[in-house]
Parts: C-alpha cells; structure tokens; sequence
C-alpha cells in the first residue's frame, strides 16, 4: 500500500475529478469523499504510515529500508 492512501480522496473518490470554482465547493468535495472512505482501508493505510513512522524513527531520519 501506498504511503500517501490518503491521496485516493482526489484519485479515486473523485473528489477532484473536476475543477472547483471554490474553496467550499472543494472543501464539501473533500469531506464527502472522507466520509465514503472504506474503514478498513483507512485503517490499513494508517498503519502503513506508522510502520514507517517507526522506522524512520528507528534510523534516527537516516536511509529507510522498507
């Protein structure tokens, strides 16, 4: 899984599949689309992240092997 999950509320949630004329339009686009996220999902895409949190971490922010 991606580190950057989150990243499907504009790929693939289609919150951004067209231009907003906006900040609100985007905003509600954006909110909508964070409401229809798959919980399991999101949930594996936070641990994702954590898993490199640590290890980054862990190599004190030197070289990651992931």
């Amino acid at each position: 899984m991606s580190n950057f999950g989150i990243l499907i509320l504009r790929e693939k949630a289609g919150a951004c599949v067209t231009p907003h004329k906006s900040l609100g339009s985007l905003k509600s686009a954006l909110c909508k689309a964070w409401d229809n996220l798959d919980d399991d999902y999101l949930r594996a895409t936070c641990d994702a992240f954590m898993k490199r949190l640590k290890l980054c971490i862990n190599a004190q922010g030197g070289f990651l092997e992931v």
